[in-house]
Order: structure tokens, then C-alpha cells, then sequence
């Protein structure tokens, strides 16, 4: 048997793929020839499987519930606005039921009189009937796009905020298109379920009521040839609805993964195009877009069908009526305007059942969009601040590492019981092989993870005990990958500080050693860097970084490699510019380069999450360590670095993690 071919899978038949689908998941059970002849009379016990399946189901429509009780109860504090709403729609339904019953008053009453006052009064009224509905309509309208609007942006924070104090991991792990999707197209999707799921149904119901009402007051016999074709239908939208809810939710997670593709292709396309894949990348790109509209299309095939057979009942319908209504009326057994008006009231009737029709795609969206967005909702922030937390200014003394044990969440460790003293306005330097632990030492001081054992103290408190908001003020973070936002120079240096004036960005750029090739840009300060920098060369970004950190003028420094992959000169200028930035300022310094941090107070060298040697340069070249070696390995090299030496290649390693 040859083996499945996964581009073939996804161009199969959008009706073979849909049944499949539907299989998978439970909602429909396989074909199963033992199970069939059961159905045909042979009696057996229910398997395990079908339990299970049952109780996913009833899980599943327990899980609807909770997320449609949630998503009303956002709306507790906007009960004046819902009652305002639902009653313009009552009063509005209200006088739309007017116009079927105009041609019985016009055919029965009015007519017949032959009186041109009467005539004119009569239409002047529904005239005024029509123009008052028309105002009610707008405001409501209004009132439902202002409400809904204020909803989706407050949702929309919540989700910045998510995603704010989300653990990096997590963040790390989700596709920027999925974030964009649940930020962007999720919440204006779930917003609209207050329309579709909840204000037409009850409008519809208003109307449908009415109607019904209307006709047992016209002819109580038609009417209920009338409800019999209205179960028909009701019970066929429902069994379609429930069949139909799990592929409206895949269709919205694939259209979520195609837009996390796209995103990543165009953050690489630099490397698509480096290796000729253009071709490649846009062959998986049509077939997924055709995956995704042979699957949409299915979707819209089968509403379209469901149109058009209601449009098909609703339409024998009328005809049944005209016959058996043109009998009672040969027969004086009702008149021809209350013939008119029941022909007019059925065709009102058939505007809720189409709303709701076309609702049913919408509403499944939306609840598929609820469950993404609440489950995001319900994302624990990385770290919490606990009640007793303190706020802190500066540091007066010291950081200390105290036996701090760090792993990751598959388990693997990334510390083992450092032991550390960083001193206030003192460099230390962080140096040994990738994968050392170095960045963890960074990320635990910075607090974007949370230690698993020990402690961390800043002075006296323990960072856990100091408030996240307060703490991370006192830091700066200078990274190898530069991050500037599409903004100007100017915004992206004050980032850290907002409110800095324009004299104290300039101070911090010439700290930087920016100023000067800032003033030769087009615009100069104001000139636009492009989504994340790309007018500037690597060497600018860097100093537009160190200026940033400058300005906010930090506590603590903290340097992750930020004069990796630079050429000679744009090194020399940052290294000039550290010269002057570094001078009394507690620093941590991550560098490959050992000769950029000859000059370090105290430098630490790393392996397999454990302190090997601590020391300054002169003191670890005395001892002939580690250290020794790999600097000596370094300043063999040609000048540029041969800086990433390989920790394997250096002799006499030892194995394991002791040191």
C-alpha cells in the first residue's frame, strides 16, 4: 500500500473531506457493517465508543453553554442599552406587522367606501407607520454598532494583555497569525454573535409570533397547514446546525494557520529567497488556498442549498394557500382581503426563518471564535505579583544568585544551583558555550521566567516579593536582534520614555554615537526606520538600541551580545559608546568576543547551566582555566573574531557539569 500523500489528502472532494471530517470527530459515527445490521433488527449492548462519543457531545454543548452564559454575562454593565435595544426592536416589529394587514383594510374597508378622504387619511397613515419604522430601525441599528463596537475593543485589551503576561513559551509557540487572527478578526467575529446569535433570534421569534398570531385571527385552518411546513423547516435547521458546528470551527483554525504561514513567510523572505524556494513556498501556498476554498466553498454549497429549499417550501407554500384559499373565497368563506392578507403575512413570516438562515453560519463562526478567545482569556499571566509585594527605586548594594535552579518546561535544566554576586555599579560578564545558561541568568534576573529553586535577591528583597511593574523599571535590555518598531528615530529612542524631550533624546543618541548618522538620514530625527529597522544598517540599529537604553538611564544594564555580527567599525563606535554608558553602572554583559570584556570587573564562565570559573581576566588567565583556553583560542585567530569558537574544540574539557 503506497503511502498517503498529505497534498493529495488535502485536494480531495470537498464533500468526501466534509464527510470525514464529520467522522472523525464523532458527529456523524463510520460506516461499520456490524453496527448497520444491528439497525436492521439484530439487537447488541452500546459499545464503550459510543458512550464516549455521547459524552463528548453532551461535554461539548455543556461547553457552548458556559461560553454563551460568559459572553452575555460581558455585558452585565450594559443592561440599560440591551433593554433599550430589545424594546425599539419590539416596538419596531410591532408596527411592521401594520403593512400585511393594509391590504385587508385597503381591499375590505377603504375601497369599497369610494370616499377620497378616507383614501388619502388612510395612506397618509402608513406613510407615517413607514417613516416611523425607518427612524426606530436606525437608532436601534446605532445603538447595536455602538454597543458592540465598545465590546470588541475591550475585549481586544484583554487580549493585549494576555498576551502581555503570557509565559514566553507559550507566546513563543503560537504563530504571529493565530495572535493577529484571535486579536483582529476573533473578537469583531465574536462581537457579532450578540447580533446574530442573540437580537435576531429574538426578533425573529418576535415576528414569527405575531405572524402566527395574525393568521389564526384570519383563517385558523390555513394556519395550521401554515406550522406544519414551519416544523419541517425548523426541525431540518436544527439538525443541520448541529452538523454543521464542528466545520465552521475547523474552517476558522485552518484560515488561522494559513495566516500564520503567511506571516511567517514574509518575516523570512529573505531566506525563501536565498535558497530559491519562491517556487516551493508559493506551490504549498496555492494548495492550501485551494484546500481552504474547496472547503469554504463546501460550506457555502451547502447554505445555499438550505436557501434555496426553504425558498422552495415557502414557495409550495404560497401555492397551497392560493389554492385553498381561492376555494374558501369562491365559496364567501373569507374575503379577498383577508385572502391578500394572509398571502402578505406568510411572506412576512418567511423574513425571521430567512434571518435565521442566514444567522446559522455566522453563529457557528462566532462560537468557534468564543471558544478561542475566552480560552485565551483564561491564560494565566506568567508571574503575579503577590499581595505583600513591595515597590523598589534603586539598587543600593547588590544582586545575588542564591543555589537558583532553573528548568524549562519539558523539564530539561538550564541552571543548576548558581551562586552569584552581581555588584552595583560593577560589569559582569557571562561567557561559555551556547546553551551554557547564560541568556536563562538574563531572563530569570529580568523576570520573564520564574526560577524553580533558590532565590534571587535585589538588595534585601527577593524578586518575587518586589512588583513586577516597579522592577523591571530599573532595568535595560540591549539584545543581539535589535527590535525597532515602524515608527520614527525619534520615537523608537524615547520608547523606554515617552515623556523625554527632544534635548534628552539628542544627549542620549550622542552618548550612543548616534547622533551623527542620525542627522545625515533624510529627515533626521523624524525620519520613518521601517517595520523593525529595516532602512538601517545592523551597526545604526544597535546604537538606536544603546541610545534607547541611555535615555531610560537604568539601574541595571543588561548587554545580551549586542556587538555580535557587526563589522569593524560599527563595533568600534559601540564599543566607544560602552565605554562611556558602562562607567559606574551595574552591568551583565553576554558576550562570544572575550576581548570586548577585558575590561569587565568580574567575569563568569559557563557550562551546562553551572559556574566553572569566576573571576577578572587577569586572575582567570593566571589560573589557566577554561577561560584561559578559550581566550587564547580567540586571540590566535584572525582579528574578526574568530569569536565563536566552539567550547568542544577547546582541550582537556571535562565531561559532564561538574566545575
Amino acid at each position: 500500500m503506497s503511502e498517503p500523500n498529505p497534498i493529495q489528502d488535502r485536494q480531495k472532494g470537498s464533500r468526501a473531506l466534509f464527510r470525514e471530517y464529520i467522522q472523525e470527530r464523532g458527529v456523524v459515527p463510520k460506516p461499520d457493517p456490524e453496527r448497520d445490521a444491528d439497525l436492521l433488527g439484530k439487537s447488541r449492548q452500546p459499545e464503550k465508543s459510543e458512550t464516549a462519543t455521547e459524552e463528548v457531545a453532551l461535554s461539548s454543548r455543556r461547553q457552548t453553554r458556559n461560553y454563551l452564559r460568559r459572553y452575555l454575562s460581558e455585558f452585565s454593565n450594559q443592561r440599560g442599552r440591551l433593554f433599550l435595544i430589545l424594546f425599539m426592536g419590539i416596538l419596531g416589529t410591532m408596527l411592521q406587522a401594520v403593512f400585511p394587514w393594509s391590504s385587508k383594510l385597503m381591499i375590505d374597508f377603504v375601497l369599497p367606501r369610494q370616499n377620497l378622504p378616507l383614501l388619502l387619511w388612510t395612506c397618509g397613515f402608513f406613510l407615517l407607520i413607514g417613516l416611523s419604522s425607518m427612524v426606530l430601525q436606525f437608532l436601534r441599528e446605532y445603538t447595536i454598532a455602538s454597543l458592540l463596537g465598545n465590546f470588541a475593543v475591550k475585549i481586544k485589551r484583554q487580549l493585549m494583555r494576555v498576551f502581555q503576561e503570557m509565559p514566553l513559551e507559550k507566546l513563543q509557540e503560537m504563530k504571529v497569525g493565530g495572535v493577529i487572527s484571535s486579536l483582529q478578526s476573533d473578537t469583531e467575529q465574536l462581537a457579532g454573535l450578540m447580533r446574530q446569535g442573540i437580537l435576531i433570534p429574538f426578533n425573529s421569534f418576535l415576528m414569527f409570533t405575531i405572524g402566527v398570531f395574525s393568521l389564526f385571527m384570519l383563517a385558523w385552518q390555513m394556519t395550521l397547514i401554515c406550522l406544519v411546513f414551519m416544523m419541517f423547516i425548523g426541525t431540518f435547521m436544527y439538525v443541520v446546525f448541529n452538523l454543521m458546528r464542528p466545520f465552521w470551527k475547523s474552517l476558522r483554525r485552518d484560515r488561522a494557520d494559513i495566516s500564520g504561514n503567511l506571516t511567517e513567510i514574509f518575516n523570512g523572505i529573505e531566506v525563501v529567497r536565498a535558497f530559491s524556494r519562491e517556487a516551493s513556498v508559493l506551490r504549498d501556498f496555492s494548495v492550501d488556498n485551494h484546500f481552504l476554498w474547496r472547503k469554504g466553498l463546501y460550506g457555502q454549497v451547502i447554505s445555499m442549498i438550505l436557501n434555496r429549499l426553504i425558498w422552495l417550501s415557502f414557495w409550495t407554500l404560497r401555492v397551497a394557500i392560493w389554492g385553498y384559499g381561492g376555494y374558501r373565497y369562491f365559496h364567501n368563506q373569507m374575503s379577498l382581503g383577508d385572502l391578500m392578507a394572509f398571502m402578505a403575512l406568510t411572506q412576512w413570516l418567511f423574513q425571521p426563518i430567512q434571518q435565521l438562515m442566514n444567522s446559522i453560519s455566522q453563529i457557528q463562526l462566532s462560537m468557534a471564535c468564543a471558544e478561542r478567545v475566552f480560552d485565551l482569556l483564561d491564560e494565566p499571566p506568567a508571574i503575579v505579583d503577590p499581595p505583600d509585594a513591595v515597590s523598589v527605586e534603586e539598587l543600593k548594594h547588590e544582586i545575588r544568585f542564591d543555589k537558583v535552579v532553573f528548568n524549562y518546561p519539558d523539564g530539561t535544566r538550564a541552571l543548576d544551583g548558581i551562586d552569584l554576586v552581581i555588584p552595583k555599579g560593577k560589569v559582569t560578564a557571562l561567557v561559555g558555550p551556547s546553551g551554557a545558561g547564560k541568556s536563562s541568568i538574563t531572563n530569570l534576573l529580568m523576570r520573564f521566567y520564574d526560577y524553580s529553586e533558590g532565590h534571587i535577591f535585589f538588595d534585601c528583597h527577593e524578586i518575587r516579593q518586589i512588583k513586577l511593574n516597579s522592577y523591571r523599571k530599573l532595568f535595560s535590555l540591549v539584545h543581539q536582534d535589535v527590535i525597532l518598531f515602524d515608527g520614527t528615530v525619534r520615537d523608537n529612542i524615547a520608547y523606554g520614555r515617552p515623556e523625554a524631550s527632544f534635548e534628552e533624546i539628542v544627549e542620549a543618541a550622542k552618548v550612543a554615537n548616534c547622533h551623527d548618522f542620525i542627522m545625515q538620514l533624510e529627515h533626521g530625527y523624524e525620519t520613518v526606520v521601517g517595520e523593525r529597522g529595516v532602512k538601517l544598517s545592523g551597526g545604526q540599529k544597535q546604537r538606536i538600541a544603546l541610545a534607547r537604553a541611555v535615555l531610560v538611564d537604568p539601574q541595571v544594564l543588561i548587554l545580551d551580545e549586542a556587538t555580535s555580527n557587526l563589522d569593524t567599525e560599527s563595533e568600534a563606535l559601540i564599543q566607544e559608546a560602552l565605554r562611556k554608558i558602562l562607567r559606574n553602572r551595574t552591568t551583565l554583559v553576554i558576550a562570544h568576543r572575550l576581548s570586548t570584556i577585558m575590561d569587565a570587573d568580574q567575569i563568569v564562565v559557563l557550562d551546562h547551566g553551572r559556574i566553572l570559573e569566576l573571576g577578572n581576566h587577569e586572575e582567570l588567565m593566571q589560573k589557566k582555566g577554561k577561560y584561559y583556553q578559550m581566550f587564547t583560542r580567540q586571540m590566535a585567530g584572525p582579528d574578526l573574531g574568530e569569536g565563536i569558537l566552539k567550547w568542544e574544540d577547546i582541550p582537556e574539557k571535562k565531561e559532564g557539569r561538574d566545575g
